[in-house]
């Protein structure tokens, strides 16, 4: 008897110690055993559905990212266990307030201008991809792009793109060129409207410009005067997550570091509807089609949406012909 009364004693004791020094609620953990790392990973979706739970939380590692090579720019000084503050807590709802989207956005209306170095942009999409994935790790799901793109008018597809896709042409195009590349990187896709008033001619609406696939919009410009020589006008640029494996349905964490990501391009917009970043999903709403930009304001120009995509090589925006993509994207 005495020796039942010692044991339960010792774990009242040992009960109470462990109290005071684990606080669950804050997943602060201080067991290192393989049990403990269960722990970690079981809590991790409930710390997710449950974000008043994330008060000066520190986040563990539930897909063991240290052993998988980060590809996204070479990252230094990446945190696997970031430390969410109270006040970012709700970040995924705001992210336009987060200093990293506001300085690319900066950044790229200074690229338009000419004068910036290469390395000032390999920097500043270091910052914007490490951030992007860092907050892909915190989502509550992670979902796969999809395997065709949703065309970028609502109501149209390939078909309006002009000259069956022969308009496009990458060469001699470079992004720190700003305004004053001398190439055509694009598609442009026209619409039904004669007399010029952005209205489609058959629906006697505006067309609407949708994100072709789920995104972070990283850069845009709701302004642009008519003496202006800035040839994009209203603009977005997009950054879509390219990660996981479509083998067998499932995703791969390995594949979502080894894989960078698209960047599309939308200029001559009427109106924005977006801004930086806000997550966008396909097929979404992001502008309308319309007229700004130096050489789309003139008459000679029929109405259309001036479509780019880019990979990143070294950091830096560099244009591929996605026409093929645009043939198989589905029509809303």
């Amino acid at each position: 008897m005495r020796k039942i009364v010692l044991f339960v004693g010792l774990l009242l004791y040992w009960y109470c110690g462990f109290a005071q020094t684990h606080d669950t609620t804050e997943l602060r953990y201080k067991l290192t055993s393989c049990w403990a790392r269960e722990i970690d990973t079981m809590a991790y979706p409930s710390l997710v559905l449950a974000p008043a739970r994330k008060r000066k939380s520190v986040f563990r590692n539930p897909w063991n990212i240290q052993k998988i090579s980060f590809n996204l720019g070479e990252v230094k000084n990446y945190d696997p266990y970031p430390v969410i503050s109270v006040q970012e807590e709700q970040y995924a709802e705001r992210m336009d307030t987060i200093p990293v989207y506001r300085n690319f956005d900066n950044l790229n209306t200074k690229v338009l201008r000419g004068g910036v170095k290469k390395e000032e942009v390999q920097k500043a999409v270091k910052q914007l991809t490490h951030h992007i994935t860092q907050w892909l790790l915190l989502r509550s799901q992670i979902d796969e792009l999809n395997d065709t793109w949703i065309f970028p008018l609502k109501g149209y597809n390939y078909h309006a793109i002009g000259g069956n896709g022969d308009g496009y042409s990458d060469k001699g195009y470079h992004y720190l060129d700003g305004n004053k590349h001398g190439a055509h990187p694009a598609h442009d896709i026209f619409i039904n409207d004669k007399n010029q008033d952005c209205i489609d001619d058959h629906s006697h609406k505006p067309v609407d410009v949708l994100a072709i696939d789920h995104g972070i919009v990283i850069a845009c410009s709701n302004t642009w005067e008519t003496n202006s020589d800035l040839r994009g006008g209203k603009y977005i640029w997009i950054y879509h997550f390219v990660y996981g494996s479509r083998k067998n349905g499932n995703a791969s964490m390995e594949d979502f570091f080894a894989r960078s990501g698209v960047i599309t391009y939308y200029a001559h917009n009427s109106k924005i509807f977006v801004s930086p970043g806000q997550e966008v999903k396909p097929g979404q709403k992001i502008a309308e089609v319309g007229r700004t930009g130096y050489n789309a304001y003139k008459k000679r120009s029929p109405t259309h949406l001036h479509f780019s995509a880019f990979r990143l090589v070294d950091d830096i925006p560099v244009p591929f012909n996605p026409y093929q993509q645009l043939k198989k994207a589905k029509t809303l």
